[in-house]
């Protein structure tokens, strides 16, 4: 049940957050209110292309929501292990429009393997809040994450 409410949650602000945007510019642009600002209709067919666009944007990120969703929940349940959840979370990852991709937080030194590893982790301990499984998989999980860590340290000259 958690992660449809994640998922319905996610979805619930990604698809709402284009008009508030789309409103708010339009609002602080003319310096009046949305609906009394005169636009020719060229302006019309700019914002209507614009929020065309957003409209794309969310069913991207939306979509995108879903599928890390599902890719937690394989990692969780065992059907796919911590490196296989990165691979796919970096696939999901880069497969996106420029645009709509989330800037990488990694230390320096850091590869982008073992970031998305970490990330991969974390996000499997955030999901697991209140589950009763959360020993037995985070421990699994930990086993991994030490083998992955183990095998880049003496790989590395």
């Amino acid at each position: 049940m958690k992660p449809f409410t994640t998922l319905v949650l996610c979805a619930g602000v990604v698809a709402a957050l284009p008009a508030a945007l789309y409103l708010a510019d339009w609002a602080y642009a003319s310096g009046q209110a949305p609906m009394s600002r005169n636009l020719t209709l060229a302006d019309w067919l700019h914002e209507m292309r614009r929020f065309e666009q957003l409209e794309s944007d969310r069913a991207v990120i939306n979509s995108s929501t879903v599928e890390k969703v599902k890719i937690i929940a394989d990692l969780i349940a065992g059907r796919l292990s911590l490196c296989g959840a990165a691979d796919a979370l970096r696939q999901e990852c880069e497969n996106k429009p420029p645009h709509l991709r989330e800037q990488e937080l990694r230390p320096s030194g850091q590869s982008i393997e073992e970031y998305f590893v970490r990330l991969a982790f974390l996000r499997a301990d955030v999901e697991l809040t209140d589950d009763p499984r959360r020993d037995v998989v985070l421990t699994r999980l930990r086993a991994e994450l030490r083998d992955y860590l183990y095998a880049q340290a003496t790989a590395q000259p």
